[in-house]
Formats: C-alpha cells, sequence, structure tokens
C-alpha cells in the first residue's frame, strides 16, 4: 500500500508542479484545502496526499502560497498537528505529519503574510512540541522543512 501511496505521489508532483499556475488560476487549490480540512473521517495517509499535492502547488510559486495562505491553509495544518489522528502506539501518525510540516515550510518560505498568520496562531509553540515526540521521522521533517528562522 505504502509503494502505491508513494508511486501516486510523485505521479502527482511531476503533474501538479507543471500545473501550478493552471492550478491556482482556476482554483483547484481549493479543493485539496476543503479535503485536508474536511471534518469526515478520512484516513491520514489521504490527509498526507493532499498536504502533499498542496505543498508542490506552493513550492516557489508565490501566487500558490498566497492562494492557499487566503485559504486558510496555514491554520488548517496546525490545526491538524495538535490533533493528529493516533497511530498503533498513541503516537501521531508520522507521514501525516512529516507532510504537513512540508506544506507548512513551503507555504510561508518568503511570505511574510504566512509567517505573520503562523505567530498569531501559535506555531512555535504547536511545533516545537513535535521536537519532542519520540518519532525520529517526525522530528526530522520538523527541523528540515520548517524555516524556523522565519518564526523567530
Amino acid at each position: 500500500m505504502l509503494r502505491v501511496s508513494l508511486a501516486l505521489l510523485l505521479t502527482g508532483e511531476l503533474v501538479v508542479q507543471s500545473c501550478q499556475v493552471d492550478l491556482v488560476k482556476d482554483g483547484g487549490h481549493q479543493y485539496f484545502i476543503k479535503f485536508l480540512e474536511s471534518p469526515d473521517n478520512i484516513h491520514p495517509e489521504q490527509r498526507a496526499m493532499a498536504a502533499f499535492v498542496l505543498a508542490v502547488i506552493v513550492d516557489e510559486h508565490p501566487p500558490g502560497q498566497l492562494a492557499c495562505i487566503q485559504g486558510g491553509l496555514v491554520g488548517i495544518c496546525l490545526m491538524h498537528i495538535q490533533a493528529a489522528p493516533s497511530g498503533s502506539e498513541g503516537q501521531p501518525e508520522p507521514l501525516l505529519i512529516q507532510w504537513l510540516c512540508l506544506c507548512l515550510g513551503k507555504l510561508w518560505d518568503g511570505v511574510s503574510d504566512g509567517v505573520t498568520l503562523a505567530l498569531q496562531d501559535n506555531a512555535p509553540s504547536i511545533l516545537g512540541h513535535l521536537l519532542s515526540e519520540p518519532q525520529p521521522e517526525v522530528i526530522k521533517f520538523t527541523v528540515k522543512h520548517l524555516n524556523w528562522t522565519s518564526l523567530s
């Protein structure tokens, strides 16, 4: 199952990266934001895929960053990090947390509005909590993909 998910993600990255402009212009990013925000009982891997696609949409694409910031993506990602579904041992689902961190890091990279919203939503405290997670992959993604200097 994981290999299928990774193959879909990699394929999605190639397609989305080549279509960033069109997706934002046509409002396609809103579908993924709404999916990520949905209160429905959605499997964490599916939410992770939506976070991944959004990370690609905002990757070095200022119009995508601003559209997703205006769509409330900062708060949605932070909400999911705070209330991450528990895995087998009561730990947060690492795949979901990793892609949410990647998405946030790319979302506010070089965009002061994103950093301002993150600070207003108490992001340093929420994300700082991840540094004490027992799962090394969560810590690695937290440190690697979040631009901590932007939040200080």
